[in-house]
């Protein structure tokens, strides 16, 4: 296949590619028919380095899927001095972005941006669940998967903020004696 160069931020068309999504996560255990019926609702963005996918408090419900490349997951903090962003998380090819809001269609948490050029996939949530609807033997399966990854998310999260108030409990203590 020849390659296709892409010189700035956009959606395009990717060329079909058999079984080209057997190795995302949310997808594993479906058959490559059973994953082909979502190749009608991928939509193919390309983002520059350092270009903003989306930002905390947009009201998009779109789950993005990084086909190929990198992107860091941010979010606001005042902490009373200054606009500070820490990076909670990077996501890398056939990670996921923006589940929360894809589950409960709320303004976005946090702000996305490619680390590196990337080629994300985005996905309409009424097309999925439209089609999660009518394929209930895909439904099962892809849902299965959706929480093995959240769980997997809320563990680690669980584990930071662990790390956090135990830092916060220490400094507290050294500074109160």
């Amino acid at each position: 296949m020849k390659e296709t160069t892409i010189s700035q931020s956009g959606t395009f068309t990717q060329p079909a590619q058999k079984d080209s999504h057997a190795s995302i996560e949310i997808f594993r255990d479906l058959t490559e028919d059973q994953r082909s019926i979502f190749d009608t609702i991928f939509k193919y963005q390309f983002f520059k380095e350092r270009t903003t996918i989306y930002s905390e408090g947009d009201k998009d419900s779109s789950l993005y899927i990084i086909k190929d490349g990198k992107v860091s997951v941010s979010f606001y903090l005042d902490v009373n001095t200054g606009n500070i962003r820490p990076i909670v998380q990077t996501v890398y090819k056939n990670g996921m972005l923006g589940e929360l809001e894809f589950i409960d269609q709320r303004p976005r948490t946090s702000t996305a941006i490619a680390e590196k050029d990337s080629i994300l996939i985005k996905i309409d949530r009424e097309a999925f669940w439209e089609i999660i609807n009518k394929n209930t033997d895909i439904a099962f399966i892809v849902m299965k998967n959706f929480n093995r990854i959240l769980t997997s998310r809320f563990r680690r999260s669980n584990r930071q903020l662990k790390t956090a108030l135990t830092m916060g409990w220490n400094a507290y203590k050294f500074n109160k004696y």
